[in-house]
């Protein structure tokens, strides 16, 4: 008798450490039978629908469904029942105080007994604002993207190592190479024929990105002579190089550099060739 008072205390403790634990979680929990009842809700699950988690016990889950999502978690139910679906991860969107509508990520588990479908229990977590996040940050992306391929200044993107990993399509026309040309190559790469204004060549190491790179500040108003292949002679383009950094690192992870042509100027007039 002593043992069994003893198992049946552990018990005992063990739920309520169990309860308290589920009380306690940021996420709602809950539980419904076979018929779709629920059974059980946390205190998360009931923040999130507005309501005490008494008054949410009994309900049937389909009333927190919205009206557009109800056939889809209908069929979800129906294939629980029969035994084809045992576990899942889903989103769907839930109708909580007010009628307000949140998008929720539901995971869930189903309870057997006997072999027979007994209901389900898990976790709902509201991803309203993360979704519009997300979908906030998509759209700053598609605007910056449409920025960068749109505007009329030149800019290249080199990472640490100087290696170029992206160029709009100005820096494609003022620099005479395609993307796919430009990709991996280095300042010092000798296709690029860079020269001072006096004709003399104008070494990797003293490009304005290789420069911003190593010492971690912009250079800006660098005049050079680029040649341009289609061209087959050299235009004069200034350029700004400014690092950038990753939030605690001291040393920049990229440079990106504007090259812009240099209007007003005196002609170039070299020619580049193999014995330059």
């Amino acid at each position: 008798e002593l043992q069994w008072r003893h198992h049946a205390e552990a018990r005992v403790a063990a739920e309520r450490h169990y309860h308290r634990l589920v009380e306690t979680l940021p996420s709602g929990v809950f539980a419904f039978d076979r018929k779709g009842f629920v059974t059980e809700a946390n205190r998360a699950l009931s923040e999130l629908f507005g309501a005490p988690a008494e008054s949410l016990r009994g309900r049937h889950f389909m009333e927190f469904v919205h009206p557009d999502e109800r056939a889809a978690i209908a069929e979800r139910f129906r294939m629980r029942e029969e035994g084809h679906s045992h576990t899942e991860r889903y989103e769907a969107r839930l109708l909580v105080a007010g009628g307000r509508v949140r998008l929720a990520e539901l995971a869930t588990v189903s309870m057997v007994e006997d072999g027979e479908f007994a209901g389900a229990h898990g976790v709902i977590r509201d991803i309203t604002e993360q979704r519009e996040t997300e979908l906030a940050l998509q759209s700053s992306e598609a605007h910056y993207r449409q920025l960068f391929e749109s505007m009329p200044q030149g800019v290249v993107y080199q990472d640490a190592t100087s290696e170029i990993t992206r160029a709009n399509p100005a820096a494609e026309r003022l620099l005479g190479l395609s993307l796919d040309q430009m990709i991996g190559c280095m300042a010092m790469d000798p296709r690029w024929h860079t020269v001072r204004e006096d004709g003399t060549d104008f070494p990797g190491d003293e490009h304005p990105s290789m420069v911003a790179l190593e010492t971690g500040r912009a250079v800006r108003g660098v005049v050079m002579g680029v040649f341009h292949p289609d061209k087959d002679q050299y235009r004069w383009v200034l350029v700004d190089a400014v690092p950038q950094f990753r939030r605690g690192d001291h040393r920049p992870y990229q440079v990106f550099t504007r090259p812009e042509e240099r209007r007003g100027g005196k002609e170039c007039r070299y020619r580049w060739s193999p014995y330059h």
